[in-house]
């Protein structure tokens, strides 16, 4: 078998490289690529970060439903205004089946909370209505937390007249890059909050989960 000899045309083809044009549209094919690789990252990053906001949302929640379990200590009667020497249950209005506290923030340091049935006080243990991102308890010197990432709502109803409450927790946050928060988790703002949070989703960068456990008085 015998090779062909290079001819002058064939020899100036082989040491020819690539053109202009073919090496911009590589680059405009690997560009496009980058740029949709930096979107799926961006996405990825975005999911990830909300649900560990979701997830410690959902921790904070949970320790308000044990708080509230345990400011049952202090409810010993069924007689009308029961609840009224515990914490968070005191805000229960007159015991008619389905009337409602509304949305109101948990204020820890209230004069209820103070060594509520034998127990230590809740602004001896720390307790705030705010939390921090890690999911603690946000305290400063107004007893709330003008730092806090997170923010607790609760609403007590009544279920069977002066015997069983309905307690409904929310915790909610700024889910924007900024997470700018309202002063002391908009304490005497609630309404305002409220109002903000069941609007449309698209309107505000407020999320919240809601969760909710019964309770009932402590027979002695």
């Amino acid at each position: 078998m015998t090779r062909r000899p290079m001819t002058p045309a064939r020899r100036a083809a082989a040491r020819r490289g690539f053109t202009i044009i073919e090496v911009m549209m590589a680059i405009t094919v690997l560009a496009i690529g980058a740029v949709g690789l930096m979107g799926l990252v961006q996405a990825t990053v975005r999911g990830n970060q909300q649900g560990r906001r979701i997830t410690t949302a959902t921790q904070v929640s949970r320790t308000w439903m044990e708080r509230v379990r345990t400011d049952t200590v202090g409810w010993t009667t069924n007689a009308p205004g029961g609840p009224a020497t515990t914490c968070y249950l005191s805000q229960a209005p007159a015991g008619l089946v389905g009337a409602s506290s509304g949305w109101f923030v948990p204020q820890p340091a209230g004069a209820n909370c103070v060594n509520v049935g034998g127990l230590p006080g809740a602004a001896e243990l720390g307790i705030s209505a705010g939390a921090a991102w890690t999911g603690a308890d946000a305290v400063n010197s107004a007893g709330i937390g003008n730092q806090a990432r997170y923010c607790t709502l609760l609403r007590v109803t009544w279920v069977v007249a002066n015997e069983m409450l309905r307690v409904d927790v929310r915790t909610w946050w700024d889910d924007s890059s900024e997470a700018q928060l309202a002063p002391n988790c908009g304490l005497g703002n609630e309404a305002d909050v409220v109002a903000e949070l069941d609007g449309p989703i698209e309107d505000t960068t407020l999320r919240s989960v809601e969760t909710s456990t019964l309770v009932r008085w402590r027979q002695q």
